[in-house]
């Protein structure tokens, strides 16, 4: 299997989305290569990993033992840029999500969603987590003019539970 791209947004993304997924790859013995806007490492959300994010969604412990060593794989010291992402042919790419700001340019980027569409047009394993799959959803395939969601099942939190109300 060739190694699984996961993008990044330049920063705020969801360390325990990323880091998770990266260690449970790396553990089965799967590279992960990254690609961020500019080809220079990404910053997880400081919120979270600082423990006050929206009260219910700091990362735990596990999590930011994960987001360390992850900091420490030389593929995320040393990641792509999108633009040479798009040139790239995985086998798998993962999309991990983030709630602050800096997530908004990742989630519209047309470099991005130009992975996603070339990943789905080749049959490649897509994962999207949380806010991830906002890059499906507003990636248009051109021979349909549908999303790459249309007729999928995806799963979510509402919003009153993503912000922990009753």
């Amino acid at each position: 299997m060739s190694p699984v791209l996961m993008c990044l947004p330049h920063q705020d993304f969801d360390p325990t989305e990323a880091a998770v997924t990266w260690e449970v790859l790396h553990a089965a013995g799967i590279d992960v290569e990254f690609a961020t806007p500019d080809g220079r490492p990404a910053a997880g959300d400081h919120d979270t990993l600082r423990g006050g994010f929206r009260g219910p969604f700091p990362a735990r412990p596990e999590a930011l033992t994960a987001y360390r060593a992850m900091l420490e794989e030389p593929h995320y010291a040393k990641p792509m840029t999108w633009s040479d992402a798009e040139k790239r042919h995985p086998d798998a790419v993962v999309f991990p999500g983030g709630h602050a700001a800096g997530v908004k340019p990742y989630l519209e980027s047309a470099s991005v969603q130009r992975i996603a569409l070339a990943a789905h047009r080749r049959g490649a394993t897509i994962g999207a987590i949380c806010h991830g799959v906002l890059v499906l959803a507003r990636t248009i395939d051109p021979q349909t003019g549908r999303s790459l969601l249309d007729s999928k099942t995806v799963t979510s939190l509402t919003n009153s539970l993503e912000l922990g109300c009753p």
